[in-house]
C-alpha cells in the first residue's frame, strides 16, 4: 500500500513538472514575440517571422560555434510547449471560422461556386506544379545522392527528438485527455445555471464557452477514424461553438444569437482569449526547423528551392485567378493567403485589409484539398518518390494536408512540414512589401 502511494505521488509530483515546463516554454514563446515587437521591425516583417527565424537562428548559431549541447537543452526546454502549442493548434483559429456569420459580404451562390473553384481547382493545379517542380529539382541531384535517399528518404529527419524519432510530428493521432471531458461538461452546466437564475457575468460566459470549444474539438478527436475522415475535428469545433452560442443565447432573454457572438468576438471575449497563442505558435515553428535541420540542410536546394518558387507562384497565381474568375475583392484578398499555415495567413490578410473569418475559412478548404484529393492526383501524375508528395502537399494544404499525409506516406512527412513553414513564412514576407502589394491589388479586382 505504501509503494502505491509512494508510485502516485511521483506520478503527480511528475505531471506537475510537465506542465510547469510546458507553461514556461509557452511563456519563452510570447516572451520572444514581445522582444521582437520592442525591435520596431514589424513595419518590414511579420513580427511572428522575425521570432522565428531569430529563434530557429540562435539555435543553429549555439551548434555551429562548438555548443551542441547548450542547443539542445534549449531545444529540449522549449519543445513541451512546441508540442503544447502544434497539439492544439486548429482550436487556436478556430475563433476565426466561429465569427463567419458576421462576415458582412454578401455571398451569392455563383460567387461561391467561383469561390469553389479558385480553392479547390487552383489548389489541384498548384500541387500539380510544386510536384513537377520538384521533380525537376530531383533530377539535378547526382544518381549517387537520389540512390542514397532512396534507401532512406528522412533518415536524418528525427535526430533531434528527445523520443529518438518514435513520435516524428505531427504525431497523427496522438489522444487528447478525455477524462477532462467531464469537466468541461460541468463548467457549461453550472455557467448556464448562473445564467438561469440570474448571476451570470462576463467570467462565466468566457469559461462556458472556452469549454464548449474544447469539448466539441476533443469529441471531434475522439471520433472513429472514418468519422473524422468526413467530418474533421476543426468543423466539430466550430459547430460545436455555434451551439453553445446558440444555447447561451436561449438562456439569456435580453441578447440573440448575434449579440453573443459579437461579445465572443470582441476584445476580453472567449475568441480572442483562445486566438492568443496564434502567435507564440508560429514562433515555437523554429522548433520545427531546427528537428528536422540535417534534412534541411541535406536536400536545402530542393526543399528551398520548391518552397520559394512555391510561395512566389501561389500568391501571383491566385491573384490571376480570382481575377479571371471576376470575384469581388472582398473575396479576392482573403484567397492570397489559403496556401498558409493559418496563424501566418492572417498576416497576409492584415497585410492585404482581408476579412480574417474568410481567410481562415479558405485556408481550411485547402487544406482539404490536401485530404481529399492529393493522393488520387498524385498517382494519376505518376509522383511516387516520397520529397516530392511531401513537397506538393505541404505547399498547398500545410498542417491538415500534412497530418493527412502521415496515414499514407509517413516519409513524407517531414518535407511536407518544412515546405509548409519555409513556403508560409516567403508567403507572409512577400505580402508585408508594398510593391508586392501593390501588385497583388492591382491584378485583384475591386
Amino acid at each position: 500500500m505504501p509503494s502505491a502511494i509512494h508510485t502516485g505521488v511521483r506520478r503527480g509530483v511528475s505531471s506537475a513538472s510537465d506542465k510547469i515546463r510546458r507553461f514556461g516554454a509557452v511563456a519563452c514563446f510570447i516572451a520572444i514575440e514581445k522582444a521582437m515587437i520592442a525591435t520596431g521591425l514589424s513595419s518590414y516583417l511579420p513580427i511572428t517571422l522575425l521570432g522565428m527565424f531569430s529563434l530557429f537562428g540562435f539555435l543553429l548559431l549555439l551548434e555551429v560555434t562548438g555548443q551542441p549541447e547548450a542547443a539542445m537543452g534549449l531545444f529540449r526546454f522549449l519543445e513541451p510547449g512546441y508540442r503544447f502549442l502544434l497539439k492544439w493548434a486548429p482550436v487556436f483559429f478556430t475563433p476565426a471560422l466561429v465569427k463567419l456569420p458576421l462576415v458582412e459580404e454578401p455571398i451569392s451562390p455563383f460567387e461561391f461556386l467561383r469561390v469553389a473553384l479558385l480553392i479547390f481547382v487552383g489548389g489541384m493545379i498548384q500541387m500539380a506544379a510544386v510536384a513537377r517542380l520538384a521533380q525537376w529539382f530531383i533530377s539535378q541531384e547526382p544518381k549517387k545522392v537520389i540512390e542514397e535517399v532512396e534507401a532512406s528518404p528522412a533518415a536524418a529527419s528525427t535526430d533531434s527528438s528527445p523520443q529518438g524519432g518514435k513520435e516524428p510530428y505531427p504525431r497523427p493521432g496522438r489522444p487528447f485527455k478525455r477524462r477532462w471531458l467531464p469537466v468541461y461538461g460541468l463548467v457549461m452546466l453550472v455557467a448556464l445555471g448562473c445564467l438561469h437564475f440570474g448571476h451570470g457575468s462576463r467570467s462565466c460566459e468566457i469559461a462556458y464557452m472556452l469549454c464548449s470549444s474544447l469539448l466539441a474539438f476533443v469529441l471531434g478527436n475522439s471520433a472513429p477514424p472514418n468519422v473524422k475522415s468526413i467530418f474533421h475535428p476543426i468543423f466539430a469545433s466550430v459547430f460545436g461553438s455555434w451551439l453553445a452560442l446558440y444555447l447561451w443565447a436561449l438562456s439569456d432573454a435580453t441578447r440573440s444569437f448575434h449579440d453573443v457572438l459579437v461579445t465572443y468576438s470582441s476584445p476580453g471575449g472567449a475568441g480572442p482569449l483562445m486566438s492568443m497563442l496564434l502567435n507564440p505558435l508560429v514562433v515555437a515553428l523554429a522548433l520545427l526547423l531546427f528537428e528536422r535541420r540535417k534534412l534541411l540542410k541535406r536536400d536545402r536546394k530542393l526543399i528551398l528551392g520548391t518552397s520559394l518558387v512555391a510561395a512566389c507562384s501561389g500568391v501571383v497565381s491566385t491573384a490571376v485567378m480570382a481575377r479571371l474568375l471576376q470575384l469581388p475583392g472582398a473575396l479576392g484578398r482573403p484567397s492570397i493567403g489559403r496556401y498558409c499555415t493559418a496563424p501566418l495567413a492572417l498576416a497576409v490578410a492584415g497585410n492585404l485589409d482581408a476579412s480574417p473569418p474568410l481567410t481562415v475559412a479558405m485556408v481550411v478548404a485547402s487544406g482539404f484539398v490536401g485530404i481529399f484529393a492529393a493522393k488520387p492526383l498524385l498517382a494519376r501524375l505518376r509522383v511516387k518518390q516520397s520529397r516530392e508528395r511531401g513537397l506538393a502537399i505541404g505547399a498547398v494544404s500545410h498542417v491538415l494536408g500534412t497530418v493527412s499525409l502521415a496515414s499514407w506516406d509517413e516519409a513524407a512527412v517531414p518535407y511536407s512540414a518544412l515546405c509548409f513553414v519555409l513556403a508560409s513564412g516567403s508567403t507572409a514576407a512577400l505580402t508585408a512589401l508594398p510593391p508586392v502589394q501593390a501588385l497583388l491589388l492591382w491584378i485583384l479586382p475591386a
